[in-house]
């Protein structure tokens, strides 16, 4: 081999090894590119991810204060049927309460009938008993 030949064969070598170096080089670039992308990517999904989180934080204060406030809720609603429970029994006695009272005022009135029916009873006997005493004053056998 000459030199001639030994140098072509180093000049394709170092074309060869250039081209190499410049295929690594770009897929180098490419691999940087797509890492940088990667971690734009990786940074963009972890702030997604902490958003994420402190809203589902946020929904689970808020359903915490919806449980408190219903079982606040279901205990007035316990409260407040017992006073229900409570007031209809009085309306029941009042009612009741009531219906005494006008059967009391009809019994008075019926006693108070009844007395002056007796007074009047009592003065028709005494008429009759007084015209007895005249007739046998005034006859007498």
């Amino acid at each position: 081999m000459g030199l001639e030949e030994n140098m072509y064969n180093l000049r394709c070598e170092n074309q060869r090894l250039k081209n190499e170096l410049s295929a690594k080089s770009k897929s180098r670039s490419d691999l940087e590119k797509l890492f940088r992308s990667l971690g734009k990517e990786k940074e963009a999904m972890a702030a997604e991810l902490s958003r994420k989180t402190s809203q589902l934080q946020g929904a689970e204060e808020v359903l915490e204060d919806l449980r408190q406030q219903n079982q606040r809720l279901a205990t007035k609603l316990v409260s407040v049927e017992k006073e229900r429970e409570v007031s209809q029994g009085k309306i029941m006695v009042q009612e009741e309460f009531k219906k005494m009272v006008h059967e009391l005022r009809s019994l008075k009135k019926r006693a108070k009938e009844l007395e002056e029916e007796n007074n009047l009873l009592k003065d028709h006997v005494q008429v009759r008993e007084r015209e007895r005493e005249n007739r046998v004053s005034v006859n007498p056998e």
